[in-house]
């Protein structure tokens, strides 16, 4: 219902209410049908749904069925490791994920609020979750608005809406009808739930509550929505498939081959199923699941909390961020940042305004004198240290009293000196406000702080560090001309005058006051761009990443805060939330492509952009604070949340900025992009191998040949030998993963060079195995030692490979061989556990091994060998550095 267009008669009437509030017990029965006033927040993972998602993996599943298979065969040691390999994914997913949901928790507040209503024409305090439809609630400074209120009656009441509207700046409520087609902004004699009184205090009637609230309504909108799938998960899901079908075709060709060579089917049946157990990468459930994890407590150390495994690869494809201007880009404060007076213009460079000292006859002193003086905030601790101060009023008042403070300026102890004679507070309908300070002989002057139209109108002179000019002068007009070039730049603007009365006391009425004004000068004031943004955005912008701002500002001031970070944005080059309404979607994809700025956007708005961007391809982050950024954040294949956002926004996000640091989303960016490079690199190291083993095996059927290697020999290579140096992978700091190349759209796990790559070594190698196990079991006669041979040349080969792996765009002379210790101690590892399979007895038992000769480990250490420098010159010719970005886009 349009409640804000609605006389508060009709309201009474809708609501079977009446101004002395409701009675206690039609509270009590209308808390029963309309149900308590909260909405599910916070939609918590159970131990037990984070425990199962870890075995919902495409991998998984088929490790499962590998498993199950080989134990209804009667092969239960396969089916044993298998198990371990599937339970320790679980284990690593799980912890990691887990402890990502215990920090976010702890993140939200669970402190509980209170109300205040009228019930039986008393007032109580109430749990807000008690308040219902048609109670009459009390709402003063310092409080959040329990439920959607219709305003009653007002006393100088200035509510933040930032948390629904993205306006940081408070909004004068006042009682009265709205037009109906009034948007929610505007809408002046309107509470709503979730947001802050600053100032003042009023009585309203509550019209909603719960999921009825407007904030309530974004709440349960994005509880409701479905989580999309992540690159990554898109990319697995295409890759298990394929590789899925490959591995199948393979096995059934085999078969069929093995069948028409005469070999029973029974034997072919079990030798074709442990061929596909073994065909599967079963380390890279594990490498995948590490990999993930280790990226997100990288970011975390950055003071990024990425919430869910996957979305912390998304972070490295980003190529759109979107961001919120206030609160995000900026602080969320006003600060002054030009003091401009007929003799100079002062500037704030960096913590400090520049040029603030003098012997106080300067009219920029002057004028911060008197703002002090007229400046209705508050210091409520001045006895702390000055970084400790708490100041409390209005945004602009307490940009002023900071500016003073800087200058030495202090009201408080203008006050002790009895300086402050009276002082007249700011109104919005006069635009000003003043005080009158003790002067000398007898004359006291009046201060005058407001609407530089007001009192530029009341003014006739102008102050020039302690003398006085016309103000048709020269100076005066480069004055004025320069504080319109400050409104135009989006900033607020002030004016400063003052003259000599010989009264103690103002006219409360303000009669007097604006006449016969001495202008002092002008000070402009701005929300300030966080320090480290602009260096950001820079770094994006090489990295190839757009940035975009989206907010609900006006275009001028939000183009004025672009600048200041780096972006020249044009009108040509602005969109504004009208022209996105009356745009098709068709229409939106075309035009967002030349989009920097996105102005005076509804939460709906934001949505639109996300997938017109999605739907162009791009892969975007959204950046935002508030309950109405919280619908495109859940949109955004990455949604990020500042660490000081509401609740809602931190629960539809992926990544929280515990420090609501800017910066922090370029490293989660780089990391994000390490995490793809690494994870390539572990599947080219496992595919490599287990192609290797199916060629071998299948060439074994085509010659009609032993088999070179056993089940539980392949398990051991490709469980213990391979899944060691694998995860070794996931502690590689970044080779090419750096912020210079632009982002890929599309995720793919192995892209076409790093295919070919990867098969024309797993071809090669193999056949070159191959001829090394014919060659033996031929001259040598005994199958077991040419098996052990085998098994010995593919997981030697392993740990050499691994160093070419591990500088895949690099050649290998170039590359950094020490900075991995955990890949070290794994390759030593690796050969320790491949001499105790060769040597153990109990092992040899297992595995059918025998022991081997320093003959042997000499053809072992020259196969290695041989592979490094094949594998060397298949990544010229495929992955060199200068081609790189050619083919892997």
């Amino acid at each position: 219902m349009d409640w804000h267009s609605l006389y508060p008669e009709e309201i009474y009437l809708n609501l079977r209410t009446q101004r002395e509030g409701l009675s206690r017990e039609e509270a009590g029965r209308r808390l029963k049908e309309y149900g308590p006033n909260e909405f599910l927040s916070v939609r918590r993972k159970k131990v037990t749904r984070i425990l199962f998602d870890q075995f919902k993996g495409v991998f998984i599943l088929i490790l499962i069925a590998a498993g199950f298979v080989s134990f209804l065969l009667g092969d239960t040691t396969d089916a044993l490791i298998i198990a371990v390999v599937v339970l320790i994914n679980a284990f690593f997913g799980f912890i990691q994920e887990y402890k990502a949901e215990r920090t976010f928790q702890l993140l939200q507040k669970s402190l509980e609020e209170y109300a205040v209503v009228i019930r039986g024409n008393e007032e109580w305090e109430i749990i807000r979750k008690e308040v219902v439809p048609g109670d009459i609630v009390v709402v003063e400074r310092g409080r959040k608005i329990s439920a959607d209120c219709r305003l009653l009656s007002a006393r100088n009441l200035l509510v933040n809406e930032a948390i629904l509207t993205g306006e940081w700046l408070p909004e004068k409520k006042e009682p009265g009808l709205v037009d109906i087609a009034t948007s929610l902004g505007d809408r002046t004699n309107m509470l709503y739930m979730g947001t802050v009184v600053e100032e003042g205090s009023g009585i309203g009637v509550a019209v909603a509550t719960g999921k009825d609230t407007e904030f309530g309504g974004v709440a349960e909108s994005i509880l409701a929505s479905a989580d999309l799938k992540t690159p990554l998960e898109k990319s697995l899901r295409r890759f298990s498939l394929y590789l899925g079908l490959a591995i199948s075709g393979i096995v059934a060709g085999l078969f069929v081959i093995g069948i028409f060579r005469g070999v029973s089917f029974l034997q072919m049946f079990l030798s074709s199923v442990a061929l596909a157990v073994a065909a599967v990468p079963e380390g890279l459930a594990i490498s995948l699941t590490i990999i993930l994890a280790i990226g997100m407590r990288r970011i975390l150390q950055q003071k990024g909390l990425v919430r869910h495994l996957f979305a912390a690869e998304t972070l490295g494809s980003v190529s759109v961020i979107a961001t919120d201007k206030t609160g995000t880009i900026t602080e969320a404060r006003m600060q002054v940042s030009h003091i401009l007076t007929g003799t100079k213009e002062l500037l704030r460079d960096g913590d400090r305004i520049s040029g603030l000292s003098g012997d106080g006859s300067e009219s920029h002193l002057l004028a911060l004198r008197l703002v002090a003086a007229a400046s209705e905030a508050v210091i409520e601790n001045p006895e702390s240290e000055l970084e400790e101060w708490r100041i409390r009023g209005r945004p602009t008042d307490r940009a002023l009293i900071e500016a003073a403070l800087e200058a030495g300026i202090r009201k408080d102890e203008m006050l002790k000196r009895g300086e402050i004679l009276d002082s007249l507070p700011f109104d919005e309908n006069r635009k000003y406000s003043a005080a009158v300070l003790r002067g000398r002989e007898g004359k006291n002057v009046l201060a005058v702080v407001g609407a530089p139209e007001v009192i530029l109108k009341a003014s006739s002179e102008l102050h020039v560090d302690g003398h006085t000019a016309s103000l048709r002068s020269t100076t005066s007009q480069k004055l004025n001309e320069r504080y319109f070039e400050l409104v135009r730049l989006g900033l607020r603007v002030i004016a400063v005058a003052h003259k000599e009365i010989k009264s103690v006391r103002i006219d409360q009425k303000g009669f007097e006051v604006l006449s016969g004004l001495t202008l002092v000068g002008f000070i402009a004031m701005r929300d300030p761009v966080r320090k480290e943004v602009k260096d950001a955005v820079e770094i994006s912008k090489e990295a190839g990443v757009k940035t975009v701002i989206v907010t609900g500002d006006h275009s001028l001031t939000a183009r004025a805060v672009a600048k200041d970070i780096g972006l020249d944005i044009s009108e040509a080059e602005t969109l504004e939330g009208k022209e996105i309404s009356a745009m098709d979607e068709k229409t939106l994809r075309e035009r967002v492509k030349s989009v920097f700025l996105f102005a005076r956007v509804s939460p709906g708005d934001k949505v639109r952009i996300v997938d017109a961007y999605q739907a162009n391809g791009e892969t975007i982050a959204m950046v935002g604070d508030g309950v109405n950024d919280a619908p495109a954040l859940k949109r955004a294949d990455i949604g990020i949340a500042l660490g000081s956002a509401t609740d809602i926004s931190k629960d539809a996000a992926d990544l929280v900025l515990l420090d609501d640091s800017f910066s922090v989303i370029v490293s989660a960016i780089r990391e994000g992009r390490i995490i793809i490079e690494n994870l390539r690199k572990t599947v080219v190291f496992l595919l490599t191998d287990g192609f290797t083993e199916i060629i071998i095996v299948g060439l074994s059927f085509l010659f009609s040949l032993p088999l070179p290697i056993l089940p539980a020999q392949i398990l051991w290579v490709n469980l213990i030998e391979d899944t060691l140096p694998a995860l070794s992978l996931a502690f590689e700091k970044g080779e090419s993963a750096d912020l210079s190349r632009r982002p890929e759209r599309k995720i793919k796990l192995l892209p076409r060079p790093l295919a070919l790559f990867t098969g024309f070594f797993a071809v090669v190698s193999s056949f070159t195995a191959f001829g090394i196990f014919w060659w033996l079991y031929a001259t040598n006669g005994s199958l077991d030692y040419a098996r052990t041979m085998a098994m010995a040349l593919i997981g030697a080969d392993s740990l050499f490979y691994i160093f070419s792996v591990k500088n895949l765009h690099t050649n290998i002379i170039r590359g950094r061989f020490f900075d991995n210790l955990v890949l070290i101690v794994s390759v030593v590892s690796g050969f320790f556990l491949l001499f105790a399979a060769v040597y153990v007895p109990f092992l040899q038992e297992l595995l059918k091994t025998v022991s081997l000769s320093l003959r042997d480990w000499v053809i072992i250490i020259g196969f290695g060998i041989f592979n490094v420098v094949l594998t060397e010159v298949l990544k010229f010719f495929f992955l060199s550095a200068k081609n790189r970005e050619r083919r892997l886009s």
